[in-house]
Protein backbone atom coordinates (compact mmCIF):
# COMPACT_ATOMS: atom_id res chain seq x y z
CA UNK A 1 0.00 0.00 0.00
CA UNK A 2 1.79 3.63 -1.22
CA UNK A 3 1.29 6.08 1.82
CA UNK A 4 0.58 9.24 1.12
CA UNK A 5 4.22 10.87 1.28
CA UNK A 6 5.10 7.69 -1.49
CA UNK A 7 2.12 8.72 -3.41
CA UNK A 8 3.00 11.96 -3.83
CA UNK A 9 6.98 11.70 -4.52
CA UNK A 10 5.70 8.83 -7.17
CA UNK A 11 3.44 11.95 -8.81
CA UNK A 12 6.80 14.47 -8.59
CA UNK A 13 9.13 11.95 -9.99
CA UNK A 14 6.40 11.44 -13.23
CA UNK A 15 6.34 15.35 -13.38
CA UNK A 16 9.79 16.13 -13.53
CA UNK A 17 10.30 12.86 -16.27
CA UNK A 18 7.50 14.27 -18.44
CA UNK A 19 9.05 17.73 -18.23
CA UNK A 20 12.24 16.60 -19.48
CA UNK A 21 10.73 14.48 -21.98
CA UNK A 22 8.70 17.28 -23.05
CA UNK A 23 11.53 20.17 -22.96
CA UNK A 24 13.43 17.67 -25.17
CA UNK A 25 10.42 17.34 -27.36
CA UNK A 26 10.11 21.19 -27.92
CA UNK A 27 13.64 20.92 -28.63
CA UNK A 28 13.94 18.94 -31.41
CA UNK A 29 10.69 20.62 -32.46
CA UNK A 30 12.31 23.96 -32.89
CA UNK A 31 15.47 22.54 -35.00
CA UNK A 32 13.06 20.91 -37.33
CA UNK A 33 10.85 24.30 -37.59
CA UNK A 34 13.95 25.99 -38.55
CA UNK A 35 15.25 23.66 -41.24
CA UNK A 36 11.56 23.92 -42.58
CA UNK A 37 11.57 27.94 -42.68
CA UNK A 38 14.88 27.91 -44.07
CA UNK A 39 14.03 25.78 -46.99
CA UNK A 40 11.05 27.79 -47.51
CA UNK A 41 13.22 31.12 -47.69
CA UNK A 42 11.51 32.44 -45.14
CA UNK A 43 14.96 32.71 -42.72
CA UNK A 44 18.55 32.00 -44.21
CA UNK A 45 20.80 29.85 -42.13
CA UNK A 46 23.25 32.07 -40.62
CA UNK A 47 20.63 34.61 -39.82
CA UNK A 48 20.95 35.18 -35.93
CA UNK A 49 18.32 33.54 -33.46
CA UNK A 50 16.42 36.08 -31.63
CA UNK A 51 14.04 35.84 -28.55
CA UNK A 52 12.44 38.71 -26.80
CA UNK A 53 11.91 37.84 -22.68
CA UNK A 54 10.35 41.28 -22.07
CA UNK A 55 10.53 44.74 -23.43
CA UNK A 56 14.97 45.63 -23.02
CA UNK A 57 15.72 42.22 -21.55
CA UNK A 58 19.70 42.12 -22.24
CA UNK A 59 19.80 38.74 -23.86
CA UNK A 60 17.94 38.53 -27.06
CA UNK A 61 20.06 36.45 -29.01
CA UNK A 62 20.05 32.57 -28.62
CA UNK A 63 22.14 32.06 -31.00
CA UNK A 64 24.39 33.30 -34.10
CA UNK A 65 22.95 31.13 -36.40
CA UNK A 66 21.01 27.69 -37.34
CA UNK A 67 24.34 25.94 -36.68
CA UNK A 68 24.84 27.02 -33.39
CA UNK A 69 21.48 26.66 -32.04
CA UNK A 70 21.18 23.09 -33.76
CA UNK A 71 24.83 22.37 -31.19
CA UNK A 72 22.79 23.97 -28.59
CA UNK A 73 19.35 22.56 -28.78
CA UNK A 74 20.93 19.22 -29.26
CA UNK A 75 24.18 19.47 -26.50
CA UNK A 76 24.69 21.80 -24.38
CA UNK A 77 20.94 22.79 -23.58
CA UNK A 78 19.85 19.13 -22.70
CA UNK A 79 23.21 18.81 -20.30
CA UNK A 80 22.20 21.80 -18.32
CA UNK A 81 18.29 20.54 -18.53
CA UNK A 82 19.56 17.59 -16.96
CA UNK A 83 21.82 19.09 -14.20
CA UNK A 84 18.65 21.24 -12.79
CA UNK A 85 16.70 17.87 -13.02
CA UNK A 86 19.47 16.34 -10.59
CA UNK A 87 18.78 18.88 -8.31
CA UNK A 88 15.49 18.40 -8.67
CA UNK A 89 15.32 14.98 -8.31
CA UNK A 90 17.58 15.39 -5.01
CA UNK A 91 14.93 17.79 -3.41
CA UNK A 92 11.88 15.52 -3.95
CA UNK A 93 13.83 12.80 -2.71
CA UNK A 94 14.32 14.59 0.96
CA UNK A 95 11.11 16.11 1.20
CA UNK A 96 9.55 12.12 0.88
CA UNK A 97 11.99 11.18 3.58
CA UNK A 98 10.65 14.42 5.60
CA UNK A 99 7.27 13.47 5.23
CA UNK A 100 7.72 10.17 6.13
CA UNK A 101 8.99 10.76 9.44
CA UNK A 102 5.68 13.39 9.73
CA UNK A 103 3.18 10.46 8.39
CA UNK A 104 5.17 7.48 10.72
CA UNK A 105 4.84 10.26 13.61
CA UNK A 106 0.77 10.38 13.30
CA UNK A 107 0.70 6.57 13.56
CA UNK A 108 3.60 5.91 16.03
CA UNK A 109 3.78 8.71 18.08
CA UNK A 110 5.43 6.36 20.77
CA UNK A 111 8.54 6.06 18.39
CA UNK A 112 9.17 9.73 19.32
CA UNK A 113 9.84 9.15 22.75
CA UNK A 114 13.06 10.32 24.62
CA UNK A 115 14.46 10.32 27.91
CA UNK A 116 15.86 13.93 27.67
CA UNK A 117 14.53 16.75 29.34
CA UNK A 118 13.12 19.22 27.33
CA UNK A 119 13.35 22.82 28.96
CA UNK A 120 10.03 24.78 28.09
CA UNK A 121 8.33 27.74 29.44
CA UNK A 122 5.25 28.04 31.47
CA UNK A 123 4.31 30.97 28.78
CA UNK A 124 4.79 28.45 25.80
CA UNK A 125 2.95 25.63 27.48
CA UNK A 126 -0.01 27.97 28.04
CA UNK A 127 0.12 29.11 24.41
CA UNK A 128 -1.05 25.40 23.60
CA UNK A 129 -4.75 25.47 22.78
CA UNK A 130 -5.02 21.94 22.38
CA UNK A 131 -2.97 18.84 22.54
CA UNK A 132 -2.94 18.88 18.99
CA UNK A 133 -1.39 21.95 19.23
CA UNK A 134 1.36 20.74 20.91
CA UNK A 135 1.77 17.62 18.23
CA UNK A 136 1.85 19.59 15.48
CA UNK A 137 4.15 22.41 17.33
CA UNK A 138 6.57 19.08 18.14
CA UNK A 139 6.47 17.59 14.57
CA UNK A 140 6.77 20.86 12.95
CA UNK A 141 10.31 21.40 14.84
CA UNK A 142 11.50 17.43 14.28
CA UNK A 143 10.70 17.83 10.33
CA UNK A 144 12.47 21.79 10.26
CA UNK A 145 15.63 20.16 11.61
CA UNK A 146 15.65 17.32 9.12
CA UNK A 147 15.21 19.74 6.28
CA UNK A 148 17.92 20.14 4.18
CA UNK A 149 20.11 17.85 6.71
CA UNK A 150 21.30 15.62 3.70
CA UNK A 151 20.86 11.80 3.30
CA UNK A 152 23.55 10.89 5.34
CA UNK A 153 21.65 12.64 8.59
CA UNK A 154 18.26 11.52 7.52
CA UNK A 155 20.09 8.05 7.19
CA UNK A 156 21.30 8.05 10.84
CA UNK A 157 18.25 9.24 11.89
CA UNK A 158 15.62 6.91 10.11
CA UNK A 159 17.75 4.22 11.91
CA UNK A 160 18.25 5.56 15.08
CA UNK A 161 14.23 6.37 15.80
CA UNK A 162 12.75 3.63 13.40
CA UNK A 163 15.12 0.95 12.92
CA UNK A 164 15.12 1.45 9.06
CA UNK A 165 18.43 1.29 7.85
CA UNK A 166 19.18 2.55 4.71
CA UNK A 167 21.97 0.46 4.13
CA UNK A 168 19.86 -2.64 3.75
CA UNK A 169 18.72 -1.33 0.45
CA UNK A 170 19.22 -3.65 -2.59
CA UNK A 171 21.20 -1.52 -4.11
CA UNK A 172 23.90 0.26 -2.47
CA UNK A 173 23.37 3.42 -0.57
CA UNK A 174 26.27 4.88 -1.81
CA UNK A 175 24.88 5.43 -5.11
CA UNK A 176 21.71 7.50 -3.49
CA UNK A 177 24.54 9.28 -1.46
CA UNK A 178 26.80 10.33 -4.94
CA UNK A 179 23.82 11.47 -6.53
CA UNK A 180 23.51 13.90 -3.54
CA UNK A 181 26.91 14.64 -3.82
CA UNK A 182 27.13 15.76 -7.41
CA UNK A 183 24.07 17.50 -6.77
CA UNK A 184 25.79 19.52 -3.46
CA UNK A 185 28.52 20.72 -5.96
CA UNK A 186 26.35 21.74 -8.95
CA UNK A 187 24.78 23.76 -6.52
CA UNK A 188 27.95 25.33 -4.75
CA UNK A 189 30.35 24.89 -7.27
CA UNK A 190 28.57 24.68 -10.56
CA UNK A 191 30.12 21.25 -10.94
CA UNK A 192 33.47 21.77 -10.69
CA UNK A 193 35.04 18.80 -8.04
CA UNK A 194 37.01 19.21 -4.53
CA UNK A 195 38.84 16.94 -3.08
CA UNK A 196 36.47 14.72 -1.03
CA UNK A 197 34.68 14.04 -4.35
CA UNK A 198 37.92 12.94 -5.99
CA UNK A 199 38.70 10.65 -3.03
CA UNK A 200 35.10 9.01 -2.00
CA UNK A 201 34.21 8.45 -5.29
CA UNK A 202 37.87 7.96 -7.18
CA UNK A 203 37.30 10.49 -9.66
CA UNK A 204 40.30 12.06 -11.70
CA UNK A 205 38.59 15.16 -13.51
CA UNK A 206 38.20 18.04 -12.61
CA UNK A 207 33.99 19.19 -13.59
CA UNK A 208 31.46 16.73 -13.58
CA UNK A 209 28.65 16.17 -16.28
CA UNK A 210 24.92 14.72 -16.24
CA UNK A 211 24.55 12.28 -19.46
CA UNK A 212 21.47 10.64 -20.45
CA UNK A 213 22.31 7.30 -19.08
CA UNK A 214 23.41 8.57 -15.72
CA UNK A 215 20.11 10.50 -15.10
CA UNK A 216 17.99 7.98 -16.14
CA UNK A 217 19.40 5.46 -13.67
CA UNK A 218 19.02 8.58 -10.90
CA UNK A 219 15.40 8.48 -11.59
CA UNK A 220 15.38 4.21 -11.37
CA UNK A 221 17.20 4.04 -8.48
CA UNK A 222 15.60 6.76 -6.50
CA UNK A 223 12.31 5.09 -7.89
CA UNK A 224 13.34 2.15 -5.96
CA UNK A 225 14.90 3.68 -2.80
CA UNK A 226 11.55 5.48 -2.38
CA UNK A 227 9.64 2.31 -2.82
CA UNK A 228 11.91 0.26 -0.02
CA UNK A 229 11.52 3.05 2.28
CA UNK A 230 7.43 2.99 1.71
CA UNK A 231 7.34 -0.78 2.79
CA UNK A 232 9.46 0.13 5.75
CA UNK A 233 7.90 2.58 6.94
CA UNK A 234 4.40 0.18 6.42
CA UNK A 235 6.13 -2.69 8.44
CA UNK A 236 6.10 0.29 11.30
CA UNK A 237 2.89 2.09 11.28
CA UNK A 238 1.24 -1.43 10.25
CA UNK A 239 1.59 -3.82 13.60
CA UNK A 240 -0.94 -6.05 14.65
CA UNK A 241 -3.55 -3.75 15.02
CA UNK A 242 -4.05 0.11 14.78
CA UNK A 243 -3.00 2.03 18.01
CA UNK A 244 -5.65 4.61 16.99
CA UNK A 245 -7.77 4.95 19.85
CA UNK A 246 -11.61 4.29 19.72
CA UNK A 247 -13.94 7.00 21.81
CA UNK A 248 -16.79 5.62 23.89
CA UNK A 249 -18.79 7.85 22.93
CA UNK A 250 -20.05 9.85 19.70
CA UNK A 251 -22.15 12.49 19.93
CA UNK A 252 -24.21 15.28 17.86
CA UNK A 253 -25.46 18.04 19.91
CA UNK A 254 -27.54 21.10 18.14
CA UNK A 255 -27.17 23.89 19.87
CA UNK A 256 -28.15 28.02 19.43
CA UNK A 257 -25.95 30.65 21.17
CA UNK A 258 -28.19 33.43 21.99
CA UNK A 259 -25.05 35.44 23.87
CA UNK A 260 -21.62 36.61 23.05
CA UNK A 261 -21.00 34.20 25.82
CA UNK A 262 -22.81 31.45 24.65
CA UNK A 263 -20.84 31.65 21.51
CA UNK A 264 -17.29 31.76 23.83
CA UNK A 265 -19.14 28.44 25.74
CA UNK A 266 -19.41 26.37 22.08
CA UNK A 267 -16.20 27.61 20.48
CA UNK A 268 -13.21 24.96 19.93
CA UNK A 269 -11.21 27.38 22.50
CA UNK A 270 -13.66 27.06 25.65
CA UNK A 271 -12.31 25.37 28.67
CA UNK A 272 -14.22 23.47 31.55
CA UNK A 273 -13.57 20.90 33.93
CA UNK A 274 -14.04 17.11 34.30
CA UNK A 275 -13.71 15.98 37.99
CA UNK A 276 -10.21 17.23 38.73
CA UNK A 277 -8.84 17.86 34.96
CA UNK A 278 -9.06 20.67 32.43
CA UNK A 279 -10.51 19.79 29.11
CA UNK A 280 -10.16 22.09 26.20
CA UNK A 281 -12.96 21.86 23.58
CA UNK A 282 -10.83 21.74 20.90
CA UNK A 283 -9.83 17.80 22.38
CA UNK A 284 -13.64 16.66 22.10
CA UNK A 285 -15.13 18.41 19.35
CA UNK A 286 -14.40 16.49 15.70
CA UNK A 287 -17.04 18.29 13.74
CA UNK A 288 -18.61 22.07 14.04
CA UNK A 289 -21.29 22.69 11.32
CA UNK A 290 -23.03 25.80 11.16
CA UNK A 291 -26.30 26.54 9.94
CA UNK A 292 -27.27 29.83 10.10
CA UNK A 293 -26.39 32.18 12.45
CA UNK A 294 -24.75 31.07 15.99
CA UNK A 295 -26.64 27.81 15.00
CA UNK A 296 -24.15 25.19 15.07
CA UNK A 297 -24.05 21.15 15.08
CA UNK A 298 -20.96 20.25 16.92
CA UNK A 299 -19.87 16.63 16.46
CA UNK A 300 -17.73 15.36 19.96
CA UNK A 301 -16.05 12.18 20.92
CA UNK A 302 -13.81 11.23 24.20
CA UNK A 303 -14.60 9.11 26.97
CA UNK A 304 -17.71 8.90 28.66
CA UNK A 305 -16.50 11.46 31.86
CA UNK A 306 -15.54 13.63 29.57
CA UNK A 307 -18.20 14.21 26.89
CA UNK A 308 -20.59 13.69 30.55
CA UNK A 309 -18.80 16.68 31.68
CA UNK A 310 -18.65 19.05 28.48
CA UNK A 311 -22.71 18.17 28.11
CA UNK A 312 -23.09 19.14 31.86
CA UNK A 313 -20.92 22.49 30.72
CA UNK A 314 -24.07 23.16 27.69
CA UNK A 315 -26.74 22.24 30.11
CA UNK A 316 -25.50 24.67 32.83
CA UNK A 317 -25.18 27.51 30.10
CA UNK A 318 -28.49 26.81 28.99
CA UNK A 319 -30.38 27.29 32.33
CA UNK A 320 -28.42 31.33 32.33
CA UNK A 321 -30.08 31.38 29.35
CA UNK A 322 -27.07 31.52 27.27
CA UNK A 323 -27.49 29.28 24.82
CA UNK A 324 -30.14 26.92 23.45
CA UNK A 325 -30.09 23.10 23.39
CA UNK A 326 -32.19 21.52 20.52
CA UNK A 327 -31.01 18.01 20.22
CA UNK A 328 -28.88 15.28 21.91
CA UNK A 329 -27.80 12.36 19.64
CA UNK A 330 -25.52 9.74 20.51
CA UNK A 331 -23.98 7.61 17.51
CA UNK A 332 -22.44 5.09 20.21
CA UNK A 333 -22.06 5.35 23.90
CA UNK A 334 -20.13 2.45 24.87
CA UNK A 335 -19.84 1.74 29.08
CA UNK A 336 -16.37 -0.22 29.36
CA UNK A 337 -18.03 -3.73 30.96
CA UNK A 338 -20.71 -3.60 27.63
CA UNK A 339 -21.10 -6.90 25.79
CA UNK A 340 -23.45 -5.47 22.93
CA UNK A 341 -22.49 -3.27 20.53
CA UNK A 342 -24.01 -0.84 17.91
CA UNK A 343 -23.43 -1.02 14.05
CA UNK A 344 -21.31 1.96 13.91
CA UNK A 345 -18.61 1.47 17.19
CA UNK A 346 -18.47 -2.40 15.13
CA UNK A 347 -17.87 -0.64 11.67
CA UNK A 348 -14.63 1.29 13.64
CA UNK A 349 -13.48 -1.56 15.63
CA UNK A 350 -13.35 -3.32 11.74
CA UNK A 351 -11.45 -0.56 9.96
CA UNK A 352 -8.85 -1.15 12.98
CA UNK A 353 -8.41 -5.19 13.15
CA UNK A 354 -7.04 -6.97 10.30
CA UNK A 355 -9.15 -8.35 8.36
CA UNK A 356 -7.85 -12.11 8.45
CA UNK A 357 -9.91 -15.53 9.01
CA UNK A 358 -8.02 -16.56 11.83
CA UNK A 359 -7.57 -13.57 14.27
CA UNK A 360 -4.54 -13.69 16.68
CA UNK A 361 -5.67 -14.82 19.83
CA UNK A 362 -4.73 -12.07 22.28
CA UNK A 363 -6.24 -9.33 20.10
CA UNK A 364 -8.82 -8.55 22.46
CA UNK A 365 -6.00 -7.59 24.90
CA UNK A 366 -4.85 -5.19 22.12
CA UNK A 367 -8.44 -4.29 21.57
CA UNK A 368 -8.55 -3.51 25.27
CA UNK A 369 -6.57 -0.72 25.18
CA UNK A 370 -7.38 1.28 22.34
CA UNK A 371 -10.61 1.37 23.91
CA UNK A 372 -10.91 1.83 27.46
CA UNK A 373 -12.91 -1.28 27.37
CA UNK A 374 -12.40 -4.50 29.72
CA UNK A 375 -10.82 -7.33 28.58
CA UNK A 376 -14.13 -9.52 28.62
CA UNK A 377 -15.67 -6.63 26.91
CA UNK A 378 -13.31 -6.52 23.84
CA UNK A 379 -13.76 -10.36 23.84
CA UNK A 380 -17.31 -9.98 23.15
CA UNK A 381 -17.14 -7.13 20.93
CA UNK A 382 -14.56 -9.30 18.56
CA UNK A 383 -17.04 -11.90 18.71
CA UNK A 384 -20.20 -9.86 17.17
CA UNK A 385 -17.93 -8.39 14.72
CA UNK A 386 -16.66 -11.99 13.80
CA UNK A 387 -20.73 -12.90 13.46
CA UNK A 388 -20.77 -10.07 11.24
CA UNK A 389 -18.13 -10.54 9.02
CA UNK A 390 -17.68 -12.36 5.71
CA UNK A 391 -14.74 -14.22 5.51
CA UNK A 392 -11.75 -13.36 3.19
CA UNK A 393 -12.65 -15.43 0.06
CA UNK A 394 -16.13 -14.01 0.27
CA UNK A 395 -14.61 -10.86 0.72
CA UNK A 396 -13.03 -10.69 -2.47
CA UNK A 397 -15.71 -12.08 -4.28
CA UNK A 398 -17.84 -9.36 -3.10
CA UNK A 399 -15.11 -7.10 -3.68
CA UNK A 400 -15.26 -8.51 -7.65
CA UNK A 401 -18.53 -7.89 -8.12
CA UNK A 402 -18.49 -4.13 -6.83
CA UNK A 403 -18.95 -1.53 -9.54
CA UNK A 404 -15.98 0.74 -9.83
CA UNK A 405 -17.85 4.05 -9.85
CA UNK A 406 -21.20 5.13 -7.77
CA UNK A 407 -22.76 1.91 -5.82
CA UNK A 408 -26.51 1.80 -6.75
CA UNK A 409 -28.42 1.61 -4.18
CA UNK A 410 -29.57 -1.36 -2.09
CA UNK A 411 -26.42 -3.15 -3.55
CA UNK A 412 -25.93 -4.91 -0.71
CA UNK A 413 -29.10 -6.76 -1.27
CA UNK A 414 -28.12 -8.13 -4.69
CA UNK A 415 -24.93 -9.01 -2.93
CA UNK A 416 -26.81 -11.42 -0.28
CA UNK A 417 -28.92 -12.86 -2.91
CA UNK A 418 -25.80 -13.54 -5.20
CA UNK A 419 -23.70 -15.77 -2.52
CA UNK A 420 -27.02 -16.61 -0.28
CA UNK A 421 -25.97 -14.76 2.87
CA UNK A 422 -28.06 -12.13 5.33
CA UNK A 423 -28.32 -8.55 4.25
CA UNK A 424 -26.52 -7.40 7.45
CA UNK A 425 -23.33 -9.14 6.67
CA UNK A 426 -23.48 -8.17 2.91
CA UNK A 427 -23.79 -4.33 4.13
CA UNK A 428 -21.16 -4.79 6.48
CA UNK A 429 -18.97 -6.17 3.51
CA UNK A 430 -19.71 -3.49 1.06
CA UNK A 431 -19.29 -0.74 3.57
CA UNK A 432 -15.59 -2.15 4.54
CA UNK A 433 -14.73 -2.30 0.59
CA UNK A 434 -16.30 1.20 -0.04
CA UNK A 435 -14.04 2.90 3.10
CA UNK A 436 -11.41 0.82 1.49
CA UNK A 437 -11.52 2.51 -1.90
CA UNK A 438 -11.62 5.63 -0.47
CA UNK A 439 -7.92 5.39 1.54
CA UNK A 440 -6.60 3.21 -1.71
CA UNK A 441 -6.11 0.13 0.74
Amino acid sequence: MPLIPYKNFLREIEDIEIFHLATLFSYDQAIERRKDEIRSGYYVEDQPIMRDLQKEYRHQSIAADFNELSDKLKIQFPSKLREIILIRLISVLEVFLVDMVREIFVNRKELFKKDEKLNISYNLVLSYNSLSDLYEDFINKECRMLQNSGIDKLSVYFKNNFGIDFNSFSKDIKSIKEVHERRHLFVHRLGKVDEKYKRDYNYAGEKLSVDKKYIINAFETFREFAGFINQKSLEIISPKMSDERIPQAIVYIEVEANTPNGRDIISVSHMFQSGERIIISKDLIFSRTKHFDYFYTLGVSGGLVDIDAYITELTNAQELSLINIMNIRYVWRIKRNATSFPWAYLEKIDRLIPYVDELPIDIHKELAKITNLTRYSAYAAIKQLKEIRVTTELFDEVEKMMPQDEIPQGFHKEIAQQFDMPEEKASFAVSRIIWKRKRNL
